[in-house]
């Protein structure tokens, strides 16, 4: 009979995305189904389920409740319950983009760039403006964009 004690094997998650609110990943562990919690400075927010995948993986999922989300920065964890090893985190940004942030400020640039990005080839794929009118409306806009970004802080909407 042997005095060492067997460790529990810790889980590991891969391919975590978040999609209509709801947490998806694989879990890689040997034997049975662990427990995992999503946990947030206020506590555990959330069980996820697990389910066994043919290949000897667990699909994991869990929807976010609502009532966990609110403006600001929320850091979620996720926890083996049985050996309290963080197993992987997700940062999720709600309400208005910091200006001092410069993930916010690339962020909302990237998503105004998109929108006109759309609007621009919405109008010449459809040929509503000439082909010769293209590079004075870019340089429009571009004048445009400037004029709204006259200084860090300054509001844009």
């Amino acid at each position: 009979m042997s005095d060492e004690t067997i460790e529990p094997q810790v889980p590991a998650i891969s391919a975590l995305h978040l999609n209509d609110g709801v947490f998806e990943a694989i879990v890689t562990v040997a034997g049975q189904a662990p427990k995992i919690d999503l946990i947030t400075g206020a506590g555990v927010i959330k069980p996820a389920a697990l389910r066994p995948n043919d290949d000897g993986t667990w699909s994991l999922s869990v929807k976010v409740p609502g009532d966990a989300l609110s403006d600001g920065t929320l850091a979620i964890v996720f926890v083996a319950r049985d050996t309290s090893h963080q197993l992987a985190s997700y940062v999720i940004r709600a309400g208005h983009p910091e200006h001092d942030n410069l993930a916010d400020q690339v962020a909302v640039l990237r998503a105004e760039f998109d929108a006109l990005k759309r609007a621009f080839l919405d109008e010449a794929w459809h040929e509503k403006m000439r082909k010769s009118e293209r590079p004075v409306i870019v340089a429009e806009i571009l004048e445009a964009i400037e004029a709204d970004r006259s200084g860090p802080g300054t509001a844009t909407g």
